[in-house]
């Protein structure tokens, strides 16, 4: 899969330029998997290389972020950025530009294989910081200018902090949002991000703790201007 995907890739940036009338595009990616659930759903590169849609805006500039759930809140932050055609020197070079996409591509590529390697040797972790993860990377893609934004999030999003879902499991979504906001307020404004939620659970009990959870990230998020979607699995993010 991943030869044909670069195969198509590289066709398609040698067969185009960008199409005059197209606006010029800033596309910003941010991804959160977590470390704290051995068994959540891992990332592939290539349904989250799709969505920048570089064959079609060749000119665009394009931003990744990568960073995980743990047990604590201050986590590491991988990210690659590819210039905007207008602000990248290319020497007279008229292959640069192609070349510069596949290297971004590559790198994220790179990023989220290397991750799935180290996720398959770990160990559940005693705590889980879903929502100040979620949240903070929530604050970054609102305070910047970009015109497509996307935050893909592959948990159970089961809280263990300053909220343990664990044991206070007859929280209501109504409450578990009242606790959330309370304690790191979001953006009020979230106009504009296209926000994935990815779990697939494994039995029904799962499947009623993540509703009650998710449903109250959605009331939070919507009411602020973002679009939210759920589903069990990260083949393709529509």
């Amino acid at each position: 899969m991943k030869n044909v995907f670069f195969a198509a890739v590289v066709i398609a940036l040698c067969s185009c330029t960008q199409n005059p009338d197209l606006p010029y595009k800033k596309i910003a990616i941010s991804l959160i998997a977590d470390t704290t659930d051995i068994v959540s759903v891992v990332p592939k590169a290539d349904p989250i290389l799709q969505l920048y849609q570089l064959e079609k805006y060749p000119d665009a500039e394009a931003f990744f972020r990568f960073k995980v759930i743990k047990n604590v809140k201050l986590v590491p932050v991988t990210s690659y950025h590819l210039p905007s055609t207008t602000n990248m020197k290319t020497g007279g070079d008229p292959q640069y530009r192609k070349r510069a996409i596949v290297q971004f591509y590559t790198e994220v590529r790179n990023s989220i294989n290397q991750f799935k390697s180290r996720v398959q040797n770990s160990s559940e972790l005693p705590n889980s910081e879903c929502y100040y993860t979620i949240c903070e990377e929530l604050k970054h893609l609102a305070q910047n200018t970009y015109d497509t934004k996307v935050l893909i999030v592959l948990s159970n999003l089961f809280e263990k902090s300053f909220v343990n879902v664990y044991t206070q499991h007859n929280l209501s979504s109504l409450q578990l949002s009242t606790l959330f906001e309370k304690m790191y307020p979001l953006p009020l404004r979230l106009e504009g991000i296209k926000i994935f939620f990815v779990f697939n659970p494994r039995d029904r009990v799962e499947d009623k703790r993540y509703d009650v959870i998710v449903t109250a990230y959605k009331n939070m998020l919507e009411r602020r201007g973002a679009m939210v979607i759920v589903q069990a699995d990260a083949e393709q993010f529509l």
